[in-house]
């Protein structure tokens, strides 16, 4: 009976504080609801992060592709041509310098030996202009050519202003372009250069350029088709400007993205865009694309999304979902408040029904009922710990003489006196 009763009591405890134990549970609930629904907006945002990234490299490989199909035209009029006069590359090229941003410069490079050199047979187009074969000393400073056997000079170049520094600059005279100037001549293709600092500019404009050769007839032999090399179309173009025109048809904002040259399996920075992003959030995405082979160079962007760019993605459906999360706790909340307050009163109502049939309704004590049935427990309990049993028996003496001679009522007063008396003790 003394375990009923304190199990009894711990389950009013319990209904007691019930309210306490849900407004926990709901409460974590709510914020475990909120953050599985940040986490799979978060994952969202990646999604769409890598997605826009995949478009804008989409967009810079056409771009590309678009800009040295310029060349490809300008091969096609030299290859279908006897001879191209000045005005005639200048009337061709400046449609697609005007079409396309980024080429700084569109330019013939004829082939012109020492002998060729010697006697002046490339004479300058511009008469305020000299044709002088020259190189680069120093940044934005030009010089005469060093006696070779071979030279590339740049003779046509469009437009020309701007880019007066590249008038007669022989091209093999730097190392980074005589490799990939060759290049072309062996493959017979396209060829594009490392990164190179423009000689048109003084800024230290990164910039790359391609090469495709133009011969009097196609010979397979490496030797023999040099010979036969009337020259080099060369298509100069600028990274950062090529870079922000197809950005600009998908326009990148909130994130840093990178363009590095990766041929050779080594890295190098080309450009990026923007310069610099104070609150990039790298820890959540850094992400990189494998641009298709550009010719002779293997390209990547890597791109960076800022804390403005998940900022302006987020959406309130987190914090709603724990504001509802919490009204429905609340809602449950007194919902079982009510069912447990009536569990309670049921439970008192079921232990006063207990009590009153257990117990005489005269002297408050335990009855005979109560007393058959513990009996028999603690009867197997003495057996179980080898213990002794005792029982007692009271009787009141000439208690019938004291009922006839006062009456029933006093009577039921002095076994009542009887039973407090005997259960103090």
């Amino acid at each position: 009976m003394a375990m009923n009763k304190l199990f009894t009591i711990d389950f009013k405890h319990f209904y007691k504080n019930i309210n306490f134990y849900l407004a926990m549970i709901g409460i974590v609930i709510s914020l475990l609801i909120g953050y599985v629904i940040y986490s799979y907006e978060t994952k969202v945002i990646e999604l769409n992060f890598s997605r826009d990234i995949d478009l804008k490299v989409a967009t810079l490989e056409r771009e590309l592709l678009v800009r040295v199909e310029v060349l490809f035209a300008l091969q096609a009029f030299y290859d279908n041509s006897v001879t191209v006069t000045y005005d005639e590359f200048q009337n061709f090229t400046k449609v697609f310098i005007k079409r396309h941003p980024g080429i700084k410069a569109l330019e013939w490079a004829p082939k012109v030996t020492h002998e060729q050199r010697l006697v002046q047979q490339y004479k300058g187009y511009r008469v305020e202009q000299p044709f002088i074969i020259s190189e680069n000393n120093l940044p934005g400073k030009m010089v005469k050519a060093d006696n070779r056997s071979l030279y590339f000079p740049v003779y046509f170049i469009s437009p020309f202003l701007g880019n007066e520094l590249a008038y007669g600059f022989d091209i093999i005279s730097n190392p980074a372009r005589r490799k990939a100037l060759f290049e072309a001549i062996k493959t017979d293709s396209a060829v594009v250069s490392d990164a190179v600092t423009l000689v048109q500019d003084d800024s230290n404009t990164k910039g790359f350029l391609v090469f495709i050769p133009v011969y009097e007839k196609n010979i397979d032999n490496f030797t023999e088709r040099l010979k036969q090399t009337k020259g080099m179309i060369i298509g100069v173009f600028n990274i950062a400007e090529i870079f922000k025109a197809s950005l600009q048809k998908n326009k990148a904002i909130e994130m840093r993205i990178q363009l590095f040259d990766v041929t050779n399996e080594q890295s190098h920075l080309l450009y990026e865009e923007p310069k610099t992003v104070n609150d990039l959030q790298n820890n959540i995405l850094n992400y990189n694309k494998m641009l298709i082979p550009f010719y002779s160079r293997q390209w990547k962007i890597i791109a960076s999304p800022s804390l403005a760019y998940f900022a302006k993605r987020r959406t309130w459906m987190p914090y709603v979902s724990i504001l509802l999360s919490l009204l429905v706790c609340v809602f449950l909340i007194e919902y079982i408040y009510l069912i447990s307050r009536r569990n309670l009163e049921l439970m008192d109502i079921r232990q006063q029904l207990e009590a009153l049939v257990v117990t005489d309704a005269l002297t408050g004590v335990y009855n005979k009922r109560y007393f058959n049935k513990n009996s028999e427990i603690e009867w197997r309990r003495a057996i179980r710990q080898h213990t002794a049993l005792g029982l007692l028996m009271i009787d009141i003496d000439h208690f019938k003489l004291f009922n006839d001679t006062y009456g029933h009522q006093l009577g039921d007063v002095c076994l009542s006196n009887v039973a407090k008396i005997i259960m103090k003790t």
